[in-house]
């Protein structure tokens, strides 16, 4: 788990700290910066992997993320509040356990592409 952290603990310095201030007072976040997060696996882990998430279901990858992104940015890649984030992805749980594989698809590729 260490190594994870380390690895996300470069992403954020190198890929969301130089440009947080800027994404805090002008919308919206670079979408590049997503791709890079998604290329390196840091979005939703939790998608089984023929969604192209990784199908970690240890919450705690999760929590290293936020508390990394909390310490190195803040606001320029989710949103601020912790409670924010875990409704989103909670949202996004319940629309995929209730879908068609299709539908699973389909919503997996708007996300992670």
């Amino acid at each position: 788990m260490e190594l994870f952290r380390d690895s996300a603990r470069k992403f954020f310095q190198q890929e969301i700290r130089p440009h947080s201030e800027r994404w805090r007072e002008a919308n919206p976040i670079d979408r590049e910066a997503y791709r890079k997060a998604g290329d390196m696996g840091l979005l939703c882990m939790w998608a089984d992997e023929e969604y192209g998430g990784q199908g970690v279901q240890d919450f705690r990858y999760e929590q290293i993320l936020i508390e990394e992104n909390v310490f190195h940015g803040g606001a320029g890649y989710m949103d601020e509040y912790t409670i924010c984030r875990l409704y989103q992805d909670e949202r996004v749980h319940r629309i995929l356990a209730g879908s068609s594989e299709i539908m699973k698809e389909l919503i997996a590729r708007s996300i992670l592409d």
